[in-house]
């Protein structure tokens, strides 16, 4: 399963997310998740490559196209930031979470999502 985080450098709350994202990865990458940051400045690697080192980040940190930022995406448009996504073994968006989560929130999500079989 995947979790995947839009963030942005601007984004203070983004800050927190991102590090507690890397966290979770941390404690549950020997189960299976994988984590991915999209990162949301249009400036690119440029600002997002010394934000991710910055913050420890050692996990993907890819980053969004104007099709993305401009909602042409197959789950919609992310109209916050941060916003995380737990998307199924099976591919399937389960977990759409706009905002920051507090600490306990998106754990049992991904237990979940870490608990259900490949299909």
């Amino acid at each position: 399963m995947v979790v995947v985080q839009f963030v942005a450098t601007w984004c203070f709350p983004c800050i927190a997310t991102v590090t507690r994202l890397q966290q979770l990865y941390d404690h549950q990458q020997s189960r299976g998740m994988v984590a991915v940051a999209v990162g949301w400045d249009a400036e690119g690697a440029q600002v997002m490559r010394p934000f991710a080192d910055q913050l420890g980040i050692r996990f993907p940190v890819l980053l969004a196209d104007d099709a993305l930022r401009n909602g042409q995406t197959s789950f919609g448009r992310v109209a916050m930031l941060p916003t995380t996504l737990i998307i199924g073994r099976d591919g399937r968006v389960l977990t759409v979470y706009a905002g920051v989560a507090e600490e306990g929130m998106l754990e049992p999500l991904i237990d979940e999502a870490l608990g259900k079989p490949v299909r």
